[in-house]
């Protein structure tokens, strides 16, 4: 049982880091382009 809420806990976890990049890839990518424009 409490195997099975670790492994819940671990897809739960890996959902929100995936939202989580889901909402700063865009920042993040402009802020490269940015950079790039700068070189």
């Amino acid at each position: 049982m409490r195997l099975k809420a670790t492994y819940w806990g671990m897809i739960v976890i890996g959902f929100l880091s995936l939202f989580a990049l889901y909402q700063l890839y865009p920042m993040i990518l402009f802020k490269v382009m940015e950079w790039q424009k700068k070189l």
